[in-house]
């Protein structure tokens, strides 16, 4: 089926996403309860449902101002608003759409700049390039996460604005839709403009590299399907045997083996024929050389991350001789977003993301040191019989800092502390307590004892 206007699909995504905005608080807070409406109003003409393709959900275009949803299915009937209802990957995929079409530069605005279009996150020039596509991708789908729907896609890019948005704010965020990409958005990013262009360009590298990887994943899926051709039904066999015919008009797949002498080189070398497995294992090969490269250039931001919201920070307060509670719930948030950008190579399983690696060992000489620092205190509270079990449950909550279970390791050097003698009978009993929500109630426990002396409430 080719695509199709649908004017039905129009009213509704148009009234679902500026519905969605008006109660999203950092948007309305930035652009205004009316900024989206007339945005629209200006940017988008028509909508398209219905076009097949295996490497897209949906697209805006800036050129015809128009976003088409597609298929990947070539009988399913005309969409509708109800397909959109039932469906939160298809939400998400709309309103990533719709963010780009709201936060699209002006006719005006882009002449000013000399650009052919653009966002206040993405510059695409008259000359030709461009310029902020990584941050463009991930940037939209943080304001629809914002706005609580669910996108997929972009992980790494999206973890990054996690990331800046632990780091500058969530209001200064938002602001980067508006900005300039050589003025607005460094300062937002309390970056120098030479390091916030190259935190541009990779981006725009790891933008690249998924698109990629998508159009791999599709063109692999049509030559593994071509391989078992004669044992599929013969409905099937003219499918499978149409898409690989039609793969020969993909530039995409014809550079990768034609387009320079790699692929036959390597045929010679191994002594083999063109055949269609030999294509599939070299479009594998490619792929994970990717994924590779995408590791690479991940590990780069994220130490072009660390040395501008985190490094100087946290060698003060090591030098210092005290790490804040503050600063340690900082680093749990900046690890486990640095963990998800993580690129995993499919065919051996290898995450190429080094810096992910060196941050881990960053933030354990972060925690050991803070958890020292709240031992010492315990320490200073038994050796003064100060010791209470308000206090304890106080040095418990900033050990822990709001994770889901009981820190093991500072109920054992508490128990060692304040009853050597039973320290494993009162481990157990503290992470019991803890573990329940009852640790108010461990005075009336006669083990827990601070030499000798019963624990006070």
């Amino acid at each position: 089926m080719d695509k199709v206007e649908n004017s039905e699909v129009k009213e509704y995504i148009v009234r679902y996403v500026i519905e969605k905005l008006k109660t999203c608080k950092p948007f309305v807070k930035v652009y205004g309860k009316g900024f989206a409406k007339k945005s629209l109003s200006m940017n988008l003409d028509k909508v398209y449902t219905n076009e097949r393709r295996s490497d897209s959900k949906g697209y805006y275009l800036v050129e015809k101002a128009s976003i088409t949803l597609c298929t990947q299915e070539e009988n399913d009937g005309i969409m509708t608003p109800s397909d959109i209802e039932e469906s939160p990957k298809l939400q998400g995929v709309v309103f990533h759409e719709m963010i780009h079409a709201i936060l699209r530069r002006t006719k005006k605005e882009c002449e000013d700049r000399g650009l052919r279009y653009g966002t206040g996150m993405l510059e695409c020039y008259k000359g030709g390039g461009e310029l902020g596509r990584g941050l463009n991708e991930g940037l939209t789908n943080w304001i629809c996460k914002k706005a609580g729907v669910y996108v997929d896609g972009y992980r790494s890019l999206t973890n990054f604005m996690k990331i800046l948005e632990l780091s500058i704010s969530e209001e200064k965020l938002m602001e980067i839709g508006k900005g300039g990409l050589y003025r607005d958005v460094p300062r937002l990013m309390k970056m120098p403009l030479e390091y916030c262009d190259t935190f541009l360009g990779i981006t725009d590298e790891i933008y690249q590299g998924h698109v990629n990887i998508i159009e791999l994943e599709g063109i692999s899926k049509i030559l593994e399907e071509y391989q078992n051709y004669a044992t599929l039904p013969k409905e099937e066999q003219l499918r499978v045997k149409r898409a690989y015919e039609k793969l020969e008009e993909n530039l995409f797949y014809t550079n990768i083996l034609y387009g320079d002498p790699t692929y036959e080189e390597e045929l010679i070398s191994r002594n083999a024929s063109d055949t269609v497995e030999e294509k599939l294992r070299y479009m594998q090969k490619v792929k994970s050389e990717i994924e590779e490269s995408m590791g690479e250039n991940v590990s780069d931001v994220l130490k072009i991350m660390f040395n501008t919201y985190f490094k100087d920070e946290i060698e003060s307060e090591m030098a210092d001789g005290y790490v804040r509670e503050e600063t340690m719930r900082k680093w749990d948030k900046f690890k486990g977003l640095a963990s998800e950008c993580a690129v995993i190579q499919k065919s051996t399983g290898k995450n190429t993301v080094v810096a992910i690696g060196q941050i881990y060992n960053v933030y354990d000489q972060i925690e050991k040191k803070y958890f020292g620092d709240i031992m010492k205190e315990a320490q200073t509270l038994v050796d003064s019989g100060s010791l209470t079990a308000r206090k304890m449950m106080e040095l418990e909550a900033r050990c822990n800092r709001d994770r889901n279970s009981v820190d093991m390791k500072f109920v054992q050097e508490i128990a060692e502390m304040v009853n050597p003698d039973e320290k494993e009978q009162v481990a157990g009993l503290l992470s019991v307590l803890f573990a329940n929500g009852k640790a108010q109630e461990m005075d009336k426990y006669s083990q827990l004892t601070v030499r000798g002396k019963k624990l006070r409430n």
